[in-house]
Protein backbone atom coordinates (compact mmCIF):
# COMPACT_ATOMS: atom_id res chain seq x y z
CA UNK A 1 0.00 0.00 0.00
CA UNK A 2 1.18 3.55 -0.84
CA UNK A 3 1.63 6.36 1.82
CA UNK A 4 2.20 9.79 1.11
CA UNK A 5 2.66 13.23 3.04
CA UNK A 6 2.66 16.38 0.83
CA UNK A 7 1.92 20.36 1.79
CA UNK A 8 3.24 22.71 0.44
CA UNK A 9 5.49 26.07 1.84
CA UNK A 10 6.31 29.27 -0.15
CA UNK A 11 4.51 27.79 -2.92
CA UNK A 12 6.75 24.86 -2.79
CA UNK A 13 5.62 21.62 -2.73
CA UNK A 14 7.00 18.68 -0.18
CA UNK A 15 6.40 15.26 -0.19
CA UNK A 16 7.52 12.37 1.65
CA UNK A 17 6.72 8.65 1.99
CA UNK A 18 6.50 5.78 -0.69
CA UNK A 19 7.33 6.47 -4.15
CA UNK A 20 5.49 3.98 -5.40
CA UNK A 21 3.32 5.46 -8.38
CA UNK A 22 5.59 8.08 -8.49
CA UNK A 23 4.13 9.73 -5.49
CA UNK A 24 7.00 12.14 -4.75
CA UNK A 25 6.68 13.94 -7.80
CA UNK A 26 10.41 13.85 -9.07
CA UNK A 27 10.89 13.19 -12.14
CA UNK A 28 13.64 9.99 -12.38
CA UNK A 29 12.95 8.88 -8.38
CA UNK A 30 12.85 5.33 -7.77
CA UNK A 31 9.86 3.98 -7.72
CA UNK A 32 10.57 1.33 -4.57
CA UNK A 33 11.84 4.23 -2.78
CA UNK A 34 10.46 5.24 0.74
CA UNK A 35 11.63 8.68 1.94
CA UNK A 36 11.23 9.52 5.12
CA UNK A 37 12.19 12.97 5.24
CA UNK A 38 10.52 15.41 3.16
CA UNK A 39 11.95 16.45 -0.34
CA UNK A 40 10.40 19.24 -2.91
CA UNK A 41 8.22 17.87 -5.42
CA UNK A 42 9.49 19.06 -9.11
CA UNK A 43 8.52 22.53 -9.69
CA UNK A 44 5.17 22.55 -12.01
CA UNK A 45 5.56 24.83 -14.72
CA UNK A 46 2.95 27.03 -14.53
CA UNK A 47 2.10 30.75 -14.36
CA UNK A 48 1.01 30.81 -10.92
CA UNK A 49 2.01 29.42 -7.62
CA UNK A 50 1.12 26.76 -5.77
CA UNK A 51 -1.95 27.66 -2.92
CA UNK A 52 -3.18 24.18 -2.01
CA UNK A 53 -3.08 20.50 -2.43
CA UNK A 54 -4.91 17.61 -2.25
CA UNK A 55 -3.63 13.79 -2.32
CA UNK A 56 -5.33 10.64 -2.81
CA UNK A 57 -4.02 7.19 -2.06
CA UNK A 58 -1.63 7.08 -5.08
CA UNK A 59 -2.18 10.61 -6.64
CA UNK A 60 -1.61 13.98 -5.59
CA UNK A 61 -3.07 17.54 -7.32
CA UNK A 62 -1.83 21.07 -6.29
CA UNK A 63 -3.90 24.37 -7.24
CA UNK A 64 -2.33 27.69 -8.36
CA UNK A 65 -3.40 31.11 -7.35
CA UNK A 66 -3.98 31.71 -10.80
CA UNK A 67 -6.54 28.67 -11.03
CA UNK A 68 -4.07 25.84 -12.74
CA UNK A 69 -4.63 22.34 -11.48
CA UNK A 70 -1.40 20.14 -11.52
CA UNK A 71 -0.99 16.61 -10.79
CA UNK A 72 0.94 13.58 -10.69
CA UNK A 73 1.08 9.69 -9.68
CA UNK A 74 -1.09 7.20 -10.78
CA UNK A 75 -3.15 7.20 -13.63
CA UNK A 76 -4.58 3.66 -13.25
CA UNK A 77 -8.56 5.21 -13.08
CA UNK A 78 -7.43 8.61 -14.76
CA UNK A 79 -6.81 10.33 -11.40
CA UNK A 80 -4.89 13.17 -13.78
CA UNK A 81 -7.80 14.06 -15.74
CA UNK A 82 -5.89 12.67 -18.90
CA UNK A 83 -7.14 9.20 -19.42
CA UNK A 84 -5.92 6.03 -18.11
CA UNK A 85 -1.95 5.51 -18.44
CA UNK A 86 1.69 5.06 -16.71
CA UNK A 87 2.20 7.04 -14.06
CA UNK A 88 3.65 10.36 -13.73
CA UNK A 89 6.60 11.43 -12.11
CA UNK A 90 6.78 15.23 -12.10
CA UNK A 91 3.86 17.72 -11.64
CA UNK A 92 1.65 18.00 -14.94
CA UNK A 93 -1.22 20.08 -15.96
CA UNK A 94 -4.39 19.48 -16.35
CA UNK A 95 -5.12 20.37 -19.78
CA UNK A 96 -8.68 19.64 -19.41
CA UNK A 97 -9.61 21.80 -17.24
CA UNK A 98 -6.85 24.37 -18.64
CA UNK A 99 -9.10 26.33 -20.17
CA UNK A 100 -11.52 27.67 -16.99
CA UNK A 101 -8.98 28.47 -13.69
CA UNK A 102 -10.76 26.91 -10.62
CA UNK A 103 -10.69 27.80 -6.81
CA UNK A 104 -10.78 24.19 -4.60
CA UNK A 105 -9.72 20.84 -5.50
CA UNK A 106 -10.05 17.68 -3.60
CA UNK A 107 -9.39 13.75 -3.80
CA UNK A 108 -10.63 10.81 -2.79
CA UNK A 109 -8.71 7.19 -2.89
CA UNK A 110 -9.00 7.79 -6.52
CA UNK A 111 -10.97 10.43 -7.67
CA UNK A 112 -11.29 14.27 -7.59
CA UNK A 113 -13.02 16.78 -7.45
CA UNK A 114 -12.30 20.97 -8.55
CA UNK A 115 -14.48 23.93 -8.19
CA UNK A 116 -15.19 26.67 -10.72
CA UNK A 117 -15.71 30.28 -9.91
CA UNK A 118 -19.00 30.25 -11.21
CA UNK A 119 -19.74 27.21 -8.97
CA UNK A 120 -19.39 24.52 -11.23
CA UNK A 121 -18.32 21.15 -9.86
CA UNK A 122 -16.19 18.73 -12.49
CA UNK A 123 -15.29 15.66 -10.94
CA UNK A 124 -13.18 12.60 -13.01
CA UNK A 125 -11.38 9.11 -11.84
CA UNK A 126 -12.65 6.31 -10.47
CA UNK A 127 -16.69 6.33 -10.25
CA UNK A 128 -17.22 2.38 -9.04
CA UNK A 129 -19.40 3.87 -5.80
CA UNK A 130 -21.09 6.94 -7.39
CA UNK A 131 -18.59 9.22 -6.25
CA UNK A 132 -17.99 11.01 -9.31
CA UNK A 133 -21.72 12.24 -9.16
CA UNK A 134 -22.28 11.38 -13.07
CA UNK A 135 -25.15 8.78 -12.86
CA UNK A 136 -25.68 5.37 -11.84
CA UNK A 137 -23.66 3.55 -14.98
CA UNK A 138 -20.67 5.86 -15.08
CA UNK A 139 -18.15 4.07 -13.30
CA UNK A 140 -14.81 6.14 -14.49
CA UNK A 141 -13.76 9.20 -16.11
CA UNK A 142 -10.71 9.88 -17.71
CA UNK A 143 -11.30 13.64 -18.31
CA UNK A 144 -12.85 16.00 -15.42
CA UNK A 145 -16.49 16.49 -16.43
CA UNK A 146 -19.51 18.88 -14.75
CA UNK A 147 -21.30 17.59 -12.21
CA UNK A 148 -24.93 18.52 -13.13
CA UNK A 149 -27.11 17.10 -10.75
CA UNK A 150 -26.60 20.46 -8.16
CA UNK A 151 -29.62 22.50 -7.88
CA UNK A 152 -27.64 25.74 -7.05
CA UNK A 153 -23.93 26.96 -7.30
CA UNK A 154 -21.13 25.35 -5.24
CA UNK A 155 -19.04 27.05 -2.85
CA UNK A 156 -16.67 24.89 -1.67
CA UNK A 157 -16.05 20.54 -2.33
CA UNK A 158 -14.83 17.92 -0.54
CA UNK A 159 -13.80 14.60 -1.37
CA UNK A 160 -13.81 11.40 1.14
CA UNK A 161 -12.54 7.62 0.12
CA UNK A 162 -14.84 6.87 -2.12
CA UNK A 163 -17.61 9.85 -1.49
CA UNK A 164 -17.95 13.18 -2.55
CA UNK A 165 -20.26 16.36 -1.35
CA UNK A 166 -20.41 20.18 -2.36
CA UNK A 167 -21.81 23.28 -0.20
CA UNK A 168 -24.38 25.42 -1.79
CA UNK A 169 -24.35 29.39 -1.87
CA UNK A 170 -27.80 28.83 0.23
CA UNK A 171 -26.02 25.91 2.85
CA UNK A 172 -27.17 22.66 1.59
CA UNK A 173 -24.82 19.74 1.46
CA UNK A 174 -24.97 17.37 -1.44
CA UNK A 175 -23.14 13.99 -0.71
CA UNK A 176 -23.02 11.78 -3.44
CA UNK A 177 -21.14 8.26 -3.57
CA UNK A 178 -20.63 5.43 -1.05
CA UNK A 179 -23.05 5.86 1.85
CA UNK A 180 -21.67 2.25 3.47
CA UNK A 181 -21.48 4.65 6.78
CA UNK A 182 -23.60 6.62 6.76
Amino acid sequence: ASTQSTWADEHEIFACGSNEHQLLGRDGGDPEAYESVPHPVDRPTTEGNVCAISAGVDFALALTDKGEVVGWGSQRYGQLGAGEGEAVASPVVLKALSSRPMTQIACGWSHALALSPDGGVYSWGNGTHGQLGLGEKVKGAGQPRKVEHLEHRAVAVACGGAFSAALTEFGEVYTWGDGEDG
